[in-house]
């Protein structure tokens, strides 16, 4: 080798390494990753500014602020947060667009598939067929559905398949459904009726997070003669919910998939309905691989340990509950998020993750909710339905989210020690008591019983934490905020 090439070798190499480290700065760290690969390496097609829309109330402008920095910086397509305080409405705002084409601006009524914040949903149709005295939480399913009782599960409660202790959050292979499956409700039933107890009949708390709606609307079906938890909810709740808005505010709206008919309603669905997007491969190994110190140091979030079990460790509790249960998507799109746009999916009835809904309605439920802990006719049911719904069960470590989780009878969480990422000392709200839950990819819904705050946060574009995200939680710290400083000067 010459002594020039022996030069030139290294200095090519560093050069080598310092485009790739650059080109990983500009794509991974200092833009969020809603933001397309050209804009970030290259400064080319930038996003348009664009003003975040909506309601606020004075005091709480600041609100609009944080939600559109959030669609500037990177992080969202397009968000939507809502919140009451004491019944009144003080945030009703949307930020960004529908998608990367960056042509249509997101706005509150625009719907979206929110995951498991569907599950409060259906826990709020639940607690209306107590009220009702449809269903009783402490039934054996077996009373309803008697094939249910196959598999040693003829000792499970209703209230147990609500607060995931029913033994079946995961099914074997040959019980999985496909989307085909999910639109065909008697098909359905008979394919998971028979799915042993996973535990082999103990008490144990395993997160349902998909399986739980389709148990449950099972449940329904037999227990009313045939109305599912879409029929309820359309036919019962939502003009429960709907006769008590204020003059001239839009409809509320949850939408278990889209309807066949009435074919208006469907349409209008369909106009509204915005399509989930989220991280590239490329960015998830790079979130995966990273050490979480590094991550940490550059201002970025780790994905959580329980989370990347479930993306990539077959047969853990994660994999099994999250991903290998269901839906099945062989001969489809199979990366998430974007397998859940699938059309045959966006019909079906998935109580646990397909409520097409948004912010300001989800919020508007739990202000119902609320409501009821104070009043037996303000709300959506009365103060003893509430009650015994929100009674707490017995504290277990939760085999699928690997953590102890208070869960409700209903199947609410007790969240009470704040919002925000561990190991990252940036935990916000932690001295208010939340009651609600939320969905993969960042979206949430919560109420407390002190302060008077309900609260709701919904989003196109997928990230990787468990209980709301960095974009949530900063508006929630915020609100919070705001509610103490308005107390705290009368």
């Amino acid at each position: 080798m010459s002594e020039t090439a022996a030069i030139t070798a290294p200095l090519v190499i560093i050069v080598f390494l310092g485009i790739l480290l650059t080109a990983g700065y500009l794509y991974f760290v200092r833009k969020g990753p809603a933001f397309t690969a050209k804009y970030k390496l290259f400064g080319l097609s930038p996003p348009p500014k664009v003003k975040a829309n909506g309601f606020t109330a004075p005091g709480y402008e600041r609100l609009k602020e944080l939600i559109q920095k959030e669609f500037e910086d990177g992080y969202d397509f397009g968000s939507q947060f809502a919140a009451y305080v004491n019944g009144e409405l003080v945030a009703d705002i949307a930020s960004g667009f529908t998608d990367q084409s960056y042509t249509t601006p997101y706005t509150p009524y625009n719907l979206q598939l929110v995951f498991s914040s569907s599950k409060f949903v259906t826990s709020s149709v639940f607690l209306h067929l107590v009220n009702t005295s449809r269903i009783n939480l402490d039934d054996l399913v077996t009373k309803y559905w008697p094939e249910f009782g196959a598999g040693n599960k003829h000792n499970v409660t209703v209230a147990q398949i609500l607060h995931h202790r029913g033994g079946v959050a995961y099914l074997d292979k040959d019980r999985v459904p496909t989307p085909e499956d999910l639109v065909n409700l008697d098909v359905l039933a008979q394919k998971i009726a028979a799915q042993p107890h996973n535990f082999n009949g103990a008490e144990v708390s395993a997160y349902h997070a998909v399986t739980r709606g389709w148990f449950l609307n099972e449940i329904v079906r037999r227990a009313t003669g045939g109305k599912t938890i879409r029929d309820i909810m359309y036919d019962e709740v939502m003009p429960i919910i709907n006769a008590k808005r204020a003059e001239g505010v839009e409809p509320f709206e949850f939408n278990y998939g889209i309807p066949d008919e009435p074919l208006e309603r469907a349409e209008a669905v369909k106009a509204k309905l915005v399509k989930l997007s989220g991280f590239t491969l490329l960015q998830k190994i790079f979130f995966i691989l990273t050490p979480r110190g590094l991550l940490k140091a550059l201002g970025l979030y780790a994905i959580p340990q329980g989370l990347i079990n479930a993306l990539l460790k077959k047969g853990s509790p994660q994999n099994n509950s999250l991903f290998r249960s269901g839906p099945d998507f062989t001969g489809r799109e199979k990366e998430f998020p974007w397998n859940y746009n699938d059309e045959t999916l966006l019909h079906s009835q998935s109580p646990s993750f397909a409520c097409l809904t948004n912010a300001r309605s989800l919020a508007h439920l739990a202000e119902q909710l609320r409501k009821s802990h104070i009043s037996d006719t303000d709300g959506l049911i009365s103060k003893a339905t509430f009650a015994e719904g929100m009674e707490s069960m017995k504290l277990l470590h939760d085999e699928v989210l690997d953590a102890e989780i208070q869960f409700l009878k209903i199947g609410f969480a007790k969240l009470n020690h704040g919002f925000g990422a561990e190991g990252y000392g940036s935990y916000v709200a932690t001295d208010v008591c939340f009651y609600g839950w939320s969905g993969a990819g960042g979206s949430i819904v919560c109420f407390d019983l002190e302060y008077g705050i309900s609260f709701s946060y919904a989003m196109n574009f997928c990230h990787h934490q468990t209980i709301g995200d960095q974009r949530s939680w900063i508006l929630i710290e915020e609100l919070v905020r705001v509610v103490k400083e308005l107390r705290r000067v009368g």
